[in-house]
């Protein structure tokens, strides 16, 4: 079955893209080592595979050596007020948390 627009790939199933992987990449290690993590914006036509490109960064930065515990936190949702988007990033924290296998990371937080 082939992903559709709305439907992001795992990571483990993203292909292709080598270049913003690798560059993510590059920019992850230099922002480390400077103390200084860059900004990325992801721009696109709807149905392109943005999301499914965020979602391999995400997974980029989960590796233990980064030390950086992702957080997604859905932007399209109307949130209203500013608690309630807070609670959303929250939640999203909690889910991170949770879902992490690293004992640090779970403690550090």
């Amino acid at each position: 079955m082939l992903p559709e627009p709305n439907y992001p790939v795992s990571p483990e199933q993203f292909i292709g893209r080598k270049t913003p992987s690798e560059a993510f990449t590059l920019a992850l290690q230099q922002g480390l080592a400077a103390g200084r993590i860059s900004s990325f914006a992801v721009l696109g036509d709807w149905g392109i595979g943005k999301s499914s490109l965020l979602l391999k960064f995400a997974a980029i930065c989960s590796d233990p050596k980064y030390g950086i515990l992702p957080v997604l936190v859905p932007v399209s949702t109307d949130y209203g007020d500013y608690r309630r988007f807070a609670e959303s990033l929250l939640d999203g924290l909690a889910e991170a948390l949770a879902a992490t296998s690293s004992l640090t990371t779970r403690l550090t937080y």
